[in-house]
């Protein structure tokens, strides 16, 4: 392409972008969102089938992550381009119309975001979305419904939810939840569709605003609360209440 044809192509795919008024700057003037669009004007400039990305949130906070993200996706947008997109970052998959998560070289589970986020196929998948492995028991019965069955851990009897249909009566299983869903007892009746259990506290440590607790209840449950609340009381025996949808039973 001809000199001026590639500098008027160039003004054209930054006038996209939004950033035709900083053409004349250097890189190190540039905020990460604008260089982020930089990068994908650069790639646009080829006119590809396919766009790769390749851990495209990496480096960032965030607050900026979540700021680049949507501007990224928007701008991918306007152009009509398919994306592939690889990443360690689950809020990346928010945006996607299908995932695939690999594990160990092969892809463990796909589809929707919103499938894999509510009922990951094992606890490889399951780490990925936040779940962490709790407690191990045996299925004693199987639920009403399709997807649920009771479970026990040392001689306690938990309501849990099959992560695979293909579990049954007598099947070892891993028990797993995500932190955010385990949350302090009031003072009232247990919620439909929840269980409360007695939290033994082991430990004890900041995340960011939040305290995240760890301890036996018999199953090994972490607990994120507020700041106030634990440095209002700090006790070793907590209440605490989880939806029975939310803990996920994983072949053993």
């Amino acid at each position: 392409m001809p000199r001026q044809g590639a500098r008027q192509r160039a003004m054209e795919l930054l006038e996209r972008v939004g950033l035709r008024e900083l053409a004349q700057r250097y890189p190190a003037e540039l905020s990460g969102g604008q260089k982020q669009r930089v990068a994908l004007a650069r790639a646009m400039a080829r006119g590809p089938e396919i766009l790769l990305l390749d851990e495209p949130t990496s480096a960032l906070d965030v607050p900026t992550r979540d700021e680049i993200l949507a501007e990224l996706l928007r701008e991918v947008r306007d152009f009509g381009v398919p994306v592939l997109a690889v990443s360690h970052d689950p809020q990346l998959c928010l945006y996607a119309d299908r995932v695939a998560v690999l594990a160990d070289g092969v892809i463990a589970q796909e589809g929707t975001a919103q499938a894999l986020m509510e009922k990951p196929r094992n606890a490889q998948v399951g780490r990925f979305f936040g779940y962490v492995e709790v407690g191990r028991g045996r299925i004693a019965a199987l639920g009403q419904s399709a997807d649920t069955a009771e479970v026990v851990v040392d001689a306690r009897r938990l309501d849990a939810r099959l992560a695979v249909p293909s579990l049954g009566e007598g099947s070892l299983v891993r028990l797993g939840c995500r932190p955010t869903e385990v949350r302090l007892a009031g003072e009232g009746a247990i919620p439909p569709g929840y269980q409360r259990l007695e939290l033994t506290v082991r430990n004890a440590h900041r995340e960011g605003s939040f305290w995240r607790l760890d301890g036996t209840a018999p199953i090994n449950l972490p607990l994120r609360i507020p700041q106030a609340l634990w440095r209002a009381g700090p006790r070793r025996h907590l209440a605490v209440d989880i939806a029975s949808s939310e803990l996920l039973l994983w072949s053993l």
